[in-house]
């Protein structure tokens, strides 16, 4: 038997200054999804307690110089994907990852999530 636990998904990007740019409006977004409905709220307690404890709720990123930082104070600046908070820049696969959605069970609702995050990037990309 299979579970789908969780959807993340991953925006390619073709620089670092994209990768902010796109990462700002994925964290924007959240309060949207929060409001549509699509994390529940034993993910929410999962991120709050477990999986993030100084806070699932990702900061914006001003500059390179403010994501350094934040990668510094919570020891991930040997590697970005060592941020295991909501929205996070991945540099191995070049993408920013959006984690925070839930279980998607119909591919309906699977369409809506794509769509919706294709939305928030949308505007980022092909700038650089």
């Amino acid at each position: 038997m299979c579970r789908v636990a969780s959807l993340h998904v991953h925006r390619g990007v073709a620089s670092l200054k994209q990768a902010i740019d796109v990462y700002n409006a994925m964290v924007s977004s959240l309060s949207d999804i929060m409001q549509n409905g699509w994390i529940d709220e034993k993910r929410f307690n999962c991120f709050d307690k477990v999986i993030f404890p100084g806070g699932w709720f990702p900061p914006e990123y001003k500059s390179i110089y403010s994501l350094v930082e934040h990668a510094r104070s919570h020891d991930f600046l040997s590697g970005l994907r060592g941020n295991y908070s909501a929205v996070r820049i991945h540099e191995i696969y070049g993408t920013v990852e959006m984690r925070a959605f839930g279980a998607v069970m119909r591919r309906d609702e699977l369409v809506k999530r794509f769509e919706f995050i294709d939305n928030v990037c949308s505007p980022h990309m092909n700038v650089d």
